[in-house]
């Protein structure tokens, strides 16, 4: 049996190298909370992993040679933003945004994309790596949460305000500066002992309180409180054309739910005529 040849270094190292790629390769195959693909230079997809048919609805042989611009709204296509953000990548070596994306049952999600330049050892563009993730629940409950805030914010007839751990005012809403005089550069950071009288304070009844309501909360809070921010809750999402849903169990806890419209509602005093 004839010896065998030692591999070069030159030869080694090419190995080590082929089988780092490899790895990477089935780890960006395998991962499935992000769609990982990437273009060529004209900006056609290369490859395509789980995360990506998951997320965008394709299969690879259904999608790869495609333009990337099939993902995108027609209006952003016919105003030239597919190629702004090659363009970008080219020119910045990445492109990050969050935007509108198109699945492949024409539904639109909201994504986070990153577009990045691949280079050669020369520096010679070979084409870029595109990251998506879809946002859309996320974006979907921050919007819930800015609406709720913004009625919030606009009731008159209650102190609706947060206090940190420590007792100390968060948030200020026009009821609280109405009914209890202070305005939100005078009261946020204040202790709301401020609220309390000189007796109530010296009994250490703020501290009782919030006590008893960190007790609460660590318990799951089962004994029936008064339900006076569930009636605040419910009123203000009434009054503003919505409905409130609260769902409970033993092992989950408790769900309120809050739909509004899209637009807001005209009681019929303030309808035209």
């Amino acid at each position: 049996m004839p010896p065998r040849r030692a591999e070069s270094p030159a030869q080694t190292t090419c190995a080590a190298e082929a089988a780092q790629e490899d790895g990477f390769r089935l780890l960006v195959e395998s991962v499935k909370d992000y769609a990982i693909f990437k273009l060529d230079t004209g900006g056609r997809i290369a490859t395509w992993n789980v995360g990506a048919e998951r997320i965008k609805g394709y299969n690879a042989d259904e999608i790869i040679g495609k333009h990337f611009s099939i993902f995108y709204p027609p209006e952003d296509v016919a105003a030239g933003k597919t190629e702004r953000e090659l363009e970008i990548a080219t020119r910045e070596g990445r492109f990050e945004e969050e935007g509108w994306r198109i699945k492949k049952d024409g539904s639109r999600m909201w994504a986070s994309v990153t577009i990045t330049a691949l280079r050669n050892a020369h520096g010679d563009l070979v084409g870029f790596a595109k990251v998506t993730r879809d946002l859309t629940d996320r974006r979907a409950a921050d919007e819930e949460t800015r609406r709720f805030r913004l009625l919030v914010e606009s009731v008159k007839d209650y102190a609706i305000f947060m206090l940190d751990t420590g007792g100390h005012v968060a948030t200020w809403n026009p009821g609280a500066e109405r009914i209890k005089g202070y305005r939100p550069d005078e009261i946020i950071g204040k202790h709301f002992s401020i609220f309390y009288p000189p007796e109530d304070i010296a009994a250490g009844k703020t501290e009782r309180e919030l006590d008893r309501r960190s007790q609460q909360d660590t318990r799951s809070s089962r004994r029936a409180g008064l339900g006076l921010g569930l009636y605040i809750s419910k009123e203000v999402t009434l009054a503003h054309g919505g409905d409130i849903t609260v769902r409970s169990t033993m092992t989950e806890g408790t769900t309120f739910q809050v739909t509004l419209p899209a637009e807001p509602q005209m009681s019929p005093k303030d309808t035209p005529p």
